[in-house]
C-alpha cells in the first residue's frame, strides 16, 4: 500500500544515524530501510472545488482555475480536487 511521508523527518533521521564511523554498507542498508519503514507518514488535504461556468459556455475549477470545454468530471484532471455534487 503507498503512503506519504515526511521527506524532512526522513532526512534529519537519516543524518543523525547514517554517518556514524565504521559503519558497513549492509548496517548503513539497513538503517535506511528501518527509517524509510518507520517514518512518520503525511496525510494529504483533499481538494474540493466545483465546476462553475463561464461567460463562454465552458467550465472552471474552482480549486485551480482550470477551463475545460469537453466535460464535467467527477475530479479535476490538473488539480485533483473531487467536484461537489460529483456521482
Amino acid at each position: 500500500m503507498s503512503r506519504y511521508i515526511d521527506a524532512d523527518a526522513l532526512k534529519k533521521r537519516y543524518r543523525e544515524v547514517a554517518f556514524k564511523d565504521g559503519m558497513t554498507e549492509g548496517v548503513v542498508r539497513f538503517l535506511i530501510e528501518t527509517n524509510i519503514d518507520s517514518a512518520p507518514s503525511v496525510v494529504p488535504q483533499a481538494k474540493e472545488g466545483e465546476w462553475s461556468l463561464t461567460l463562454n459556455d465552458d467550465y472552471r475549477c474552482t480549486a485551480c482555475g482550470l477551463i475545460t470545454s469537453s466535460y464535467k468530471a467527477n475530479y479535476c484532471p490538473n488539480c485533483g480536487a473531487k467536484m461537489k455534487g460529483a456521482e
